[in-house]
């Protein structure tokens, strides 16, 4: 389970306890548990009407050139080390798989990654800078 379900799990097992202690015997719907009570129970000091703060959006910078026209930002160059990556995206998937089948702890994608770029020659690695290069040529 990931910890993002663990806290979920564990948070809405307080919330559980909570209406269970607060609410013992009360039917659900009744004039005794309403939506509006059992809210009232989980956040007493909130009242209805309050202004909840919202983050304001980061507007975008853009660059203009001298008639006012906005300038596209050029994409980074795909390097050798991303283009192995995509290209070997289903090799590194079955290699962290491999780890998982035999007991071990399943490791990220780019960590797998990075040991099996490690493990080229300077050689290889200098093909895929090569290709890396075209392919930037190509667009």
């Amino acid at each position: 389970m990931s910890t993002i379900e663990t806290q979920a799990y564990h948070f809405t097992e307080e919330v559980v306890k909570l209406l269970l202690d607060k609410f013992e015997g009360e039917t659900v719907g009744s004039d005794e548990m309403n939506l509006e009570l059992i809210m009232a129970a989980l956040s007493p000091d909130f009242k209805p009407g309050d202004k909840v703060k919202k983050k304001k959006k980061k507007s975008k910078k853009v660059s203009l050139d001298e008639d006012g026209n906005v300038i596209k930002k050029k994409k980074k160059s795909l390097t050798g080390y991303t283009l192995f990556g995509k290209e070997n995206k289903e090799e590194i998937k079955s290699e962290i798989q491999k780890l998982v089948d035999s007991g071990e702890e399943k490791v990220p994608h780019v960590s797998m990654q990075g040991t099996l770029w490690k493990k080229l020659s300077d050689e290889e690695k200098e093909e895929w800078n090569a290709k890396a290069k075209e392919s930037a040529n190509d667009e």
